[in-house]
Formats: C-alpha cells, sequence, structure tokens
C-alpha cells in the first residue's frame, strides 16, 4: 500500500498518500478527486477503446478506504467524465459504489464536468463542504482567508535526476492551497510549469510528487521543475 507525507495545513494534520488521495485523521475523512469516471465509454463514442478504467478507478478506491477506514469519502469534482455517462453508468458499477458505501458515508462536491450528478449514487451532493475550518471545493479560486483543498487541474511534474527525468502526478502545496492530482485511471495531467499554476507557486510551495507509490516532498524551484518539451 501507498505511503504518505504527513503535513500541518492550517492546524489541520493531513496524510498526502502515494496514490494521490488525502487521509484526514483528526475527522477520519479521506479526500479523492477527479475520478472520472466512465470516461473511456465516452470516449469510445469516437473511436474503439477498452471500457476498463472505471472499474480500475473503484477497485483502487476500495483499496484505499480499506487501508484507512474512513468514516466519509469526500470527492472532489469531475467524478465522471461526463453528466450522461453519469446517468448511463452501469448497473453493476452502481452496485460496485453501493458496496463501497455500506463502509463509509460518501460526498460528491460537483464539478465542471458533473454539475447535475443523478440521486441515484449513495451519499449527498454538495457544491463545496467545510470541515475543521479547511473549504473543500473542486476548483481552487484563491481566496486568502480560506484554506482550500481543491483538484480540477490534474497537477504532474517532471523532475531532473542525475541520470534521467522523471514525470509523474505530483500535489501542489502552497500557503492556503492544495491542490490535488487527478485519482482517475484515464486522466492525463497539466504540468506545474503552466501559466495555471503560477498563482501556487511560491518559495514557501511543496510539490509533493508521487512515484512508485510513494510521496515525496520537495520545494518548488524553477530550475529543478522542467517543462515539458
Amino acid at each position: 500500500m501507498s505511503k504518505r507525507n504527513k503535513i500541518a495545513f492550517h492546524g489541520v494534520t493531513l496524510d498526502l498518500l502515494g496514490d494521490g488521495t488525502i487521509f484526514m485523521p483528526s475527522e477520519k475523512v479521506l479526500i479523492v478527486s477527479d475520478l472520472h469516471l466512465e470516461k473511456g465509454a465516452a470516449l469510445s463514442e469516437g473511436a474503439p477503446l477498452p471500457h476498463f478504467d472505471t472499474i480500475d478507478t473503484l477497485q483502487r478506491l476500495e483499496r484505499r478506504i480499506a487501508a484507512c477506514a474512513p468514516e466519509q469519502v469526500i470527492c472532489l469534482g469531475d467524478s465522471f467524465h461526463t453528466i450522461e455517462r453519469a446517468y448511463r453508468m452501469p448497473a453493476e458499477h452502481v452496485a460496485f459504489l453501493s458496496k463501497l458505501a455500506e463502509k463509509t458515508d460518501f460526498q460528491w462536491v460537483t464539478g465542471n464536468h458533473d454539475r447535475d450528478l443523478p440521486t441515484r449514487l449513495p451519499g449527498a451532493i454538495h457544491d463545496e463542504l467545510m470541515i475543521s475550518g479547511i473549504r473543500l471545493c473542486h476548483e481552487a479560486d484563491l481566496t486568502p482567508s480560506l484554506p482550500t483543498i481543491s483538484g480540477h487541474f490534474h497537477p504532474k511534474a517532471r523532475i531532473k535526476l542525475r541520470a534521467r527525468q522523471v514525470s509523474c502526478r505530483c500535489f501542489i502545496a502552497a500557503e492556503t492551497d492544495i491542490i490535488m492530482p487527478a485519482f482517475g485511471s484515464y486522466t492525463g495531467g497539466l504540468n506545474i510549469r503552466h501559466e495555471a499554476f503560477e498563482p501556487f507557486l511560491s518559495k514557501k510551495t511543496i510539490i509533493h510528487l508521487l512515484h512508485d507509490g510513494d510521496s515525496f516532498a520537495i520545494p518548488y524551484t524553477r530550475d529543478l521543475f522542467q517543462k515539458y518539451q
């Protein structure tokens, strides 16, 4: 099972886990973002693609729930790739989710891909949530007085080591914001040197790289983290 970085974020201890999830021990809350369930099915409408991404994503989530035993699982938006596919999700996948919900309470935060989630999903649907003074939402809006955990951008980093370059998903941990990597099996990523991340990057920002099931904390510097060529 993946390892973790334990950090303090505005008075709350968070475990940033090597699979891209966050566990909040004090509240027994597991946070996950950008599942993009049914993406394979959505994309296969234009090109033949396998539909194994949803079950793979759900099985990995099942393993994380088993490891952490959370009282709540909070999904930070874009849990489905499209609204249409959210409503057409196969019955066996809905049953899998319902089985997971027997062990923990699901909370669904809406995202830009899934603003109108079906009510057949187990658990409650929200625009955003507040837990222990931290806002949980899909996309950060740079409110400096409100510590926020969000997703949306699918951050990835490329770092130059002595012998090679490594590209992997990552957390961005800034002063008032943590941006989570995407958890879904078919999700791509946006390099942290992209202009969208500039407001979150400073000398105080820590990048938590996810590699081989582990999480590695590295202070951000422009010289260390590479742009994609």
